[in-house]
């Protein structure tokens, strides 16, 4: 498929990993390789001021201490512990802090490559379509309380002149 804003491919795999076969460069063209880079850059940039905002910034791994690609399903069990730890924390100092400042909106922290699955995502009553699952992995999730409701913001990050909204 052609991924018709950036003119790249863009495929689907449906076997593990390990059995898949060796994919083509990421990048087309050393414009394609400059645009990446300069998104890579932005990207760094951003999670660098994230970090500098005084509340946890968790990334999660996509290999373990001994370089092994972790499973989609290892990196959603971290993500699952990340929120928890991040809506565990002791919210009596988060809301000492929101009354001193008169707010009602606290941010607890900030999850990085968080893998969800949702298991047979396309619907009902197609056995092939039941065994596909949706799989997202946003660049940041904003965890923050706000009236005693834990909200989740998802962000995607672009190096874009002008914003875009999905």
């Amino acid at each position: 498929i052609q991924h018709r804003q950036c003119d790249r491919l863009l495929s689907f795999d449906f076997l593990p990993f390990a059995q898949q076969p060796a994919k083509r460069a990421l990048v087309d063209s050393a414009v394609g390789a400059a645009r990446v880079e300069s998104g890579r850059a932005f990207e760094d940039r951003a999670l660098a001021w994230l970090q500098q905002q005084g509340v946890p910034l968790i990334r999660i791994a996509d290999r373990d201490a001994a370089g092994r690609r972790l499973s989609l399903q290892e990196r959603q069990a971290q993500s699952v512990d990340a929120l928890n730890k991040l809506i565990d924390m002791d919210t009596t100092s988060a809301l000492t802090l929101v009354l001193s400042q008169l707010s009602t909106r606290h941010v607890l922290g900030y999850i990085v490559q968080a893998v969800l699955v949702q298991p047979t995502v396309l619907g009902a009553g197609d056995s092939v379509a039941e065994q596909v699952a949706g799989i997202g992995i946003p660049d940041v999730i904003e965890v923050a309380i706000e009236d005693g409701t834990v909200w989740l913001t998802v962000i995607d990050m672009k190096a874009s002149p002008a914003p875009r909204y999905a």
